[in-house]
């Protein structure tokens, strides 16, 4: 770096003094006056080494020996006669692919004198990195023994190479060269979303036109994709100094995996929905939102793609290349961080077409005819409705029936069955009055037209909160201990986007009879003491949506949750709490619950 930088001070200076220096070259000229390492050029030592005649006959058959000849100054590892396969390089027919894959692997700028201990990057003319390493005595380069070193010649150093820098391309260059007729899908996606944008940092500038816009002498372009931004990949395929693995699938594969994923994301072209309101009488219409074109596609494609990039200097990922590594594990990291339990069948052979496994120069690809990615660790996710935020209880309004503004938000600490401590939020609805019923709604994010199972979680009374019981004349204080009773009910669209109202129009009360169901609490103080855990599960039912929400602006289904206890009934009181503490409420994809019921069968 610190070399480069007074070339391009030295530059700069020259520059500001002889306004007629517009040739390119003179930004990278030798300065041979400061510098007399030679008095012949480049091209002329290579030419007069019998060593190096199959490299000198390669250069010349593409007219490379004019570009070592003139005032640049260039580091070149010439590789020693047979120890490559030359003639097949001296044969090919595309001579632009020849310079790029084979001589500018071995052309870099400045010069890269051997004189000390080295580790290094070479930065080579086709943009590639090769590894410079040497104790002072012995060097490599590209892992060739380095056998002639620091030849000075007019313009740059020679260094011959017992071997050859071999090409890889990296794995954004490969995506567009597969040569694999079964793979079009991805590729054709990634050169969708690229772009080349001007480099102006390694741009050269020219005058400024009569318009007052800058020109420039020599233009540099760097190719952009949007796929690789953080909001999508978040990650850069192009960069020579990362590392990477990638699986390719096939596009019978990527087919099968699109369908599969867009069962999840069925849309309606206008979906409707309520919000939450104390008006009276109800809103006469619900709200729409309209779906974004070709929006369903792209998530599908996003939910593929997104799980198919890692990261090798990422600790999950180490082991991929290295097996020994202490952090092996099954589980893979994607670039957009999400964990993949099954990462040793993503990588696993089985998947692997002929030839599949191809070492790139920033990591590895694998073209793979399966992707399988487990649906409930990427596309149909979980979802646990927010309880505390504004994300689901958007205001006041959103509440009825109970003590205050706001539902208390409190919390409860304990030592769970596995040792650990533990703190626990929780919703406390506390009604306005003793014969009330509180009453609460919220937001479902995330939704996909998929079948959930729907959990509430919930705090037994005894752990919060005591009563003085009175036994034999005497009083004592023991745990509040009654049972919940309470109602879950869905509001959503049906598969044409339409939400139906109950009797009247109103869609809070008869609305919501599209899915309801009343459950009640059985567990008691004695068996949550017994295991040790202190938040009481309840699976209250399933539902399946008809269209995905997944990605609309405020479009959301809504769920209510009302207490049931009798109003008059007071035998019942004594019993059942008519105050609900909520700790969470969860939607858990059937598929997901059936792969957790079966690890706990088996074991």
């Amino acid at each position: 770096m610190k070399r480069n930088k007074l070339i391009y001070s030295m530059i700069a200076a020259t520059t500001l003094f002889a306004a007629s220096c517009t040739d390119f070259d003179d930004y990278n000229e030798a300065y041979t006056d400061s510098h007399p390492m030679g008095s012949a050029t480049l091209w002329e030592n290579i030419a007069a080494d019998e060593n190096l005649s199959q490299f000198a006959e390669i250069l010349k058959s593409v007219g490379y020996d004019k570009e070592l000849q003139n005032s640049r100054t260039y580091t070149v590892w010439a590789p020693l006669n047979d120890t490559y396969d030359y003639q097949s390089f001296l044969n090919q027919e595309n001579k632009d692919e020849l310079i790029k894959r084979f001589i500018n692997s071995h052309v870099a700028n400045y010069t890269y004198p051997l004189t000390s201990t080295l580790d290094e990057k070479i930065h080579t003319l086709n943009n590639k990195s090769f590894d410079l390493v040497g104790d002072g005595s012995n060097y490599a380069y590209a892992d060739n023994k380095i056998v002639g070193k620091n030849i000075p010649t007019l313009n740059g150093l020679l260094h011959t190479i017992d071997g050859y820098a071999q090409f890889f391309p990296n794995i954004y260059e490969y995506l567009f060269s597969v040569g694999n007729d079964n793979v079009k899908e991805v590729p054709s996606m990634f050169e969708k979303y690229q772009s080349e944008e001007l480099d102006v940092s390694q741009s050269v500038e020219g005058p400024i036109d009569a318009d007052g816009n800058q020109t420039y002498i020599e233009k540099v372009m760097i190719t952009t994709n949007s796929l690789l931004n953080k909001d999508y990949l978040d990650a850069n395929l192009l960069n020579e100094d990362s590392s990477y693995t990638m699986l390719i699938p096939t596009d019978e594969a990527y087919t099968a995996a699109f369908e599969k994923i867009k069962k999840c994301f069925n849309y309606a072209d206008e979906i409707e929905y309520w919000t939450p309101t104390r008006e009276v009488p109800a809103p006469a219409a619900p709200i729409k939102e309209t779906t974004k074109e070709g929006m369903p596609d792209s998530l599908v494609a996003r939910n593929i793609l997104t799980n198919t990039v890692f990261n090798n200097n990422n600790k999950y990922n180490r082991w991929v290349e290295n097996p020994k590594d202490e952090y092996k594990s099954d589980t893979l990291c994607t670039t957009r961080d999400v964990k993949l339990s099954n990462g040793a069948e993503l990588i696993s052979d089985q998947y692997l077409v002929e030839n599949g496994l191809q070492q790139m120069s920033n990591g590895y690809s694998r073209i793979v005819n399966d992707l399988p990615i487990l649906p409930w660790e990427t596309y149909n996710r979980e979802i646990s409705i927010p309880l505390f935020g504004s994300d689901g209880r958007t205001n006041r309004p959103l509440v009825e029936g109970i003590q205050g503004e706001e539902p208390e938000s409190r919390s409860i600490s304990w030592t769970g069955k596995d040792g650990q401590d533990r703190l626990e939020r929780f919703v406390d609805l506390i009604p306005t009055q003793e014969s009330a019923n509180p009453r609460a709604y919220f937001y479902i994010p995330n939704v996909r037209s998929t079948t959930y199972n729907i959990y509430v979680a919930v705090v037994p009374s005894g752990f919060v909160d005591t009563q003085i019981v009175e036994e034999d004349g005497v009083e004592s204080v023991k745990p509040y201990e009654r049972s919940y009773k309470f109602e879950v009910a869905l509001n959503y669209a049906e598969a044409d986007g339409k939400v139906k109202l109950g009797d009247g129009g109103r869609p809070f009360y008869n609305g919501f009879k599209q899915w309801a169901k009343t459950i009640e609490t059985e567990a008691s103080i004695e068996d949550f003491t017994e295991t040790r855990e202190i938040v009481d599960t309840i699976l209250v039912g399933q539902v399946t949506f008809p269209v995905s929400y997944y990605g609309l602006t405020n479009c959301k289904p809504m769920l209510r949750i009302e207490g049931k206890r009798s109003s008059w009934n007071k035998t019942e009181w004594t019993k059942i709490d008519n105050r609900l503490r909520i700790n969470a409420i969860i939607l858990r994809p059937v598929d997901y619950d059936e792969y957790l019921n079966k690890g706990e069968d088996e074991e």
